[in-house]
């Protein structure tokens, strides 16, 4: 599988001068199509953008743009996935009006993201977003906010089992440990993605985190065996009581442990 990003085209540049198409299409024709016969790469990813003006398009930067760029995707079977950029959109604060949407909906061979996705080509993922504006922004960070968190756990068990001369005791360490840090980690994610939600709603957070600090005070005082439990699941993880896959017997209870957190031991 083979793949071309293709940055801002901003087709129509300049006021819509001439000499720039010209520049455009001796690109195309001589680089950029001949580049990607040789190498046998059917699939565009243009990273928005693709028209200069938010509020018209003049005909001929239309005419010449499909002539030498898309007509020639379609014609050599190349697909395109456009992401819709700021100069696409009409209005600045919403992706309800585009120039892609209006002006290629002819193109079968064309996908304009104007909302945020997953892509899948073979076996690579690639996750689609658009230009991110008050319409689309509280989605779009939670969005991006689960992909951060997903991407944060891979590098952290890439990162604990890299070394490949780990004893039986020192894996089971780390195994123990890693729920305990995608927690952590995830809870820090979460405020920060609620933080910034509160910002776009032009909420101030500094008082509300000033009253949830009170409240939690409060709430610590009248829950301290929840408390107690919390920091007593502290100890029994960084003391190493028990470890992933030993054999425990407390009572008539008795179970191989597979995870541990703070709060239980399963």
């Amino acid at each position: 599988m083979k793949i071309i990003l293709l940055g801002d085209t901003h087709l129509g540049i300049r006021n819509d001068a001439k000499h720039f198409h010209e520049y455009y299409e001796k690109f195309y024709s001589s680089v950029f199509f001949p580049y990607l016969e040789k190498h046998a790469v059917s699939t565009i990813i243009q990273l928005g953008d693709l028209f200069d003006r938010r509020k018209y398009i003049n005909f001929l930067s239309l005419a010449e743009s499909r002539r030498y760029f898309f007509d020639e995707c379609k014609k050599r079977n190349i697909h395109l996935h456009a992401l819709v950029g700021n100069h696409d959109i009409f209005w600045r604060h919403s992706l309800s009006v585009s120039s892609p949407r209006l002006l290629l909906n002819d193109y079968d061979n064309i996908t304009l993201w104007d909302k945020h996705g997953t892509l899948e080509i073979d076996d690579a993922v690639f996750d689609m977003i658009p230009w991110i504006c008050n319409e689309n922004e509280k989605e779009i960070l939670e969005f991006i906010s689960k992909v951060i968190f997903e991407v944060i756990y891979l590098l952290l068990e890439e990162f604990l089992f890299k070394d490949q001369q780990l004893t039986e005791t020192q894996r089971s360490r780390r195994l123990t440990m890693i729920p305990l840090f995608r927690s952590l980690l995830q809870y820090l994610i979460y405020f920060a993605v609620a933080v910034s939600i509160l910002y776009i709603l032009d909420i101030n957070p500094t008082p509300i985190l000033a009253g949830a600090g009170i409240i939690g005070l409060a709430v610590g005082l009248g829950a301290q065996t929840l408390i107690n439990d919390i920091v007593s699941g502290f100890f029994i993880l960084f003391e190493n009581y028990y470890l992933v896959g030993e054999y425990i017997q407390a009572g008539k209870a008795e179970e191989i442990t597979v995870e541990c957190t703070v709060e239980s031991i399963d």
